[in-house]
């Protein structure tokens, strides 16, 4: 028996439409599609999560630094110290190894040059006593002096897919001595 052309075509349609309309295993298809792409949206939005809670923690220690040093007249090895450790404290439940805080005396001569008077870092360089340093326009009047930490942290991705592994966050805050003109440091 000889197929024709068009008995050949009829068959191969049939065919077709049954293979094309038989949904079984439609689900395992789709999830098969689609599970990836919820798994990569799921552990982004983990990871953006981290990342912006630690950058809100870094801001809350520069905060809490520069407060704590403001509220004194004078500042010794010792007072600077704890304020360290108490700032670094905060970080928890992230490792405290990679916060660096700087601490610096800011202060402006009569011509409104600023300058660093003194500074002091936790796992970090402190700024050079007497160096030139630049602060926002109309933060610094002649005269006046101000404390400016400096926080930063080196953020280490424990999936180096969605934030790129060493990814630095900082933090700067800038607050006015409260008791005096300025901090002196012993």
């Amino acid at each position: 028996m000889f197929m024709t052309l068009e008995s050949a075509f009829e068959s191969a349609t049939y065919h077709a439409r049954q293979w094309f309309g038989n949904t079984k295993g439609m689900a395992a298809v789709e999830f098969a599609l689609v599970f990836p792409v919820m798994v990569t949206l799921y552990f982004g939005a983990v990871e953006i999560g981290q990342v912006l809670t630690l950058n809100r923690k870094l801001t809350n220690i520069a905060s809490a630094t520069a407060d704590l040093v403001t509220q004194e007249t004078e500042i010794t090895d010792d007072q600077i110290a704890d304020i360290f450790v108490a700032a670094s404290s905060m970080i928890v439940p992230y490792p405290s190894g990679p916060t660096q805080i700087v601490v610096t005396s800011i202060a402006a001569d009569d011509d409104g040059s600023t300058t660093v008077k003194w500074s002091d870092a936790h796992n970090g360089s402190a700024k050079s006593e007497g160096a030139a340093i630049e602060v926002p326009n109309g933060l610094l009047s002649p005269g006046e002096s101000l404390i400016m930490t400096e926080v930063s942290y080196t953020y280490d991705s424990i999936l180096n897919h969605f934030v790129q592994n060493g990814t630095v966050l900082t933090d700067t805050f800038y607050l006015r001595p409260r008791r005096t003109n300025e901090i002196e440091r012993n």
